[in-house]
């Protein structure tokens, strides 16, 4: 099978930063695997990448659109994985957020996310780099340090998504 022939979802995922430059991440923990994420989820029918990214940041962790800076579309990767029982490619599309209030609720989050979503909170650079715990996308500290150092690309960079080297 061939990836053309695979079940797309297109998905937006934030890179949501705070005033300490530390980014928001979520613990999910699904039957196989657990690991730490950006937030984020599918994209809608008629959906933008922005209207995307917004309704997830309210859903997950209560941020509405005024609150948030202009989102930068910053990275897109694909990969394929298991969802709901049928291999699935994933087209995912990354933009950079930030918000000056630090704290966050779970309050709107869907039936779905307060099943899986079993933590989240800030991280800083740092932390990310010397953590043990299975972080996605992978080499994500690499890819913040760049975001940090140089700023949002003028085209979206092609990014791994998947653990293998």
């Amino acid at each position: 099978m061939e990836y053309r022939d695979l079940p797309c979802r297109k998905n937006v995922r934030t890179i949501l930063l705070n005033p300490h430059n530390q980014i928001l991440l979520m613990k999910v923990a699904l039957p196989d695997r657990t690991f730490w994420c950006t937030l984020g989820g599918g994209i809608n029918p008629n959906e933008s990448f922005e209207d995307a990214a917004q309704r997830e940041l309210f859903e997950e962790a209560g941020y509405r659109p005024e609150e948030l800076s202009q989102g930068h579309l910053v990275w897109k990767g694909q990969h394929i994985l298991m969802r709901h029982g049928t291999l699935s490619l994933l087209d995912e599309s990354f933009l950079l957020y930030r918000v000056t209030r630090v704290d966050f609720t779970t309050l709107h989050q869907t039936d779905e996310e307060k099943a899986v979503v079993k933590e989240m909170r800030w991280w800083t650079l740092e932390e990310i780099n010397s953590s043990r715990q299975f972080i996605v996308p992978p080499r994500l500290g690499e890819h913040l340090e760049r975001l940090l150092t140089l700023g949002p690309p003028s085209s979206p960079e092609l990014i791994q998504l998947t653990d293998e080297s």
